[in-house]
């Protein structure tokens, strides 16, 4: 029963979020749809700042492991983007709010997942050991990228499919990725004529 409260809440907010901005919409909105009682809301959520940020959170998450099983950031990204696509009104919704920083907090944590796997398959693929940071600093380099495309994919109307926005990060990826692991990994290598 009581997980039956909780999910009828978030359904009743995925519901409301459709039709209605989110800055607008109030507690006692989203506790009339669900047909569950304010009291009922503040025993799952603090606020209504903690309840959007678990409902963003796990919709991402559902949509990250639903790509555990794909082969390659690619097709995780199309994944995601085609996602986004099916439910533009409500991530438009959510791009024009208040919550915008949440929300790009969570595209952030969802793009490592994807991208991560990226980088070490590549610096494996070249034969080079990248140290942790160095993982960390090429795949954030990509991640913000990835997420600044996503969010013009939400505020765009021009109907590009997620298929080309793919294709065109697979373009940016072919051409830079190499390059970048290979670097940095050489730099790290001591120039034998100029020992340290």
């Amino acid at each position: 029963m009581a997980k039956d409260v909780r999910t009828r809440l978030l359904a009743a907010f995925d519901k409301l979020i459709q039709t209605h901005s989110l800055d607008h919409m109030t507690i006692h909105q989203i506790c009339q749809i669900a047909g569950v009682s304010r009291q009922s809301f503040y025993y799952y959520f603090d606020d209504i700042v903690d309840f959007f940020s678990i409902y963003i959170h796990e919709v991402l998450d559902k949509q990250i492991n639903d790509c555990t099983d794909l082969i390659n950031w690619s097709q995780g990204w199309n994944h995601v983007l085609t996602f986004i696509q099916k439910e533009r009104i409500k991530f438009k919704h959510i791009y024009h709010s208040k919550f915008f920083f949440d929300f790009k907090k969570a595209l952030e944590n969802a793009a490592a997942f994807i991208l991560r796997p990226a980088v070490e398959t590549c610096a494996h693929r070249n034969r080079v050991v990248l140290c942790e940071e160095d993982t960390a600093l090429v795949t954030r380099y990509y991640q913000y990228i990835f997420v600044e495309i996503i969010l013009h994919y939400i505020d765009d109307e021009s109907g590009t499919s997620p298929e080309d926005i793919v294709a065109n990060c697979q373009k940016l990826m072919d051409w830079s990725l190499d390059n970048m692991i290979v670097h940095i990994a050489k730099s790290h290598v001591p120039n034998p004529a100029n020992p340290r």
